[in-house]
């Protein structure tokens, strides 16, 4: 807790109970391992905050704002904006991109090619363009796409072997193979914390088999933390 303090955190989200909270600040400042300048730093940072937007002065909300404000269509175009300015194009070896439009044959690999997730910490409920479909509906009768699961992170080592034999097939059989990895949704959010930021281990197998095919790869990472 000191640690955090001193590294400039303001506040808790209830990642602990405040009790909890509570007990480790008093421990902290007892055995000197947390200043009362740190702590006065980050009460006085969140009070300040509140006396801007007025909540001491008027701590009612207006319950009728939410329905002025939530989905409108300005707030989707600045989302979709916000997503399409995200996306970054890290290499382009050999000006595989973009895919011609040429009858071409596409081995689309990967569970999270199929998935809808909106993105950590989003509604759940809420179902997005899976990039299968998204691809299906750009290129029309103009690409042939096929689709392999390719990796599962649950497995038995036997089953991982078929789906890997399944999508290098597959892409044997194409012309150029999209590969989707990344997070699978049951591994993102609040509480599911990385040692690192690797790929896990089935989709790197995954990878380096197909890379063996010889046939144009690529690579689309579907993540929200950086990998």
């Amino acid at each position: 807790l000191a640690q955090t303090f001193k590294a400039g955190m303001n506040m808790q989200f209830y990642d602990f109970k405040h009790d909890t909270f509570r007990r480790a600040m008093d421990s902290a400042l007892i055995k000197k391992q947390l200043s009362e300048e740190d702590l006065n730093r980050a009460v006085h940072d969140i009070l300040r905050v509140k006396f801007l937007l007025g909540l001491f002065d008027n701590p009612i909300v207006d319950t009728a704002l939410a329905a002025k404000v939530f989905h409108t269509a300005e707030s989707q175009n600045l989302a979709l904006k916000a997503a399409q300015e995200s996306i970054c194009l890290l290499k382009n070896d050999k000006n595989i991109l973009p895919v011609k439009m040429n009858n071409q044959s596409v081995a689309v690999i990967g569970s999270l090619a199929m998935s809808t997730y909106l993105g950590g910490y989003s509604n759940s409920q809420g179902k997005g363009v899976s990039i299968f479909d998204g691809l299906k509906q750009r290129a029309g009768n103009l690409l042939k796409i096929s689709y392999e699961q390719g990796y599962t992170s649950d497995s038995s080592t036997a089953a991982q072997t078929q789906l890997v034999r399944n999508a290098v097939n597959l892409v044997k059989k194409s012309d150029v193979a999209i590969v989707v990895l990344g997070e699978d949704p049951r591994k993102v959010g609040e509480g599911k914390d990385k040692a690192n930021l690797d790929l896990d281990e089935p989709q790197m197998n995954l990878v380096k088999a197909l890379y063996e095919t010889g046939k144009p790869i690529v690579a689309v990472l579907f993540n929200g933390r950086p990998l």
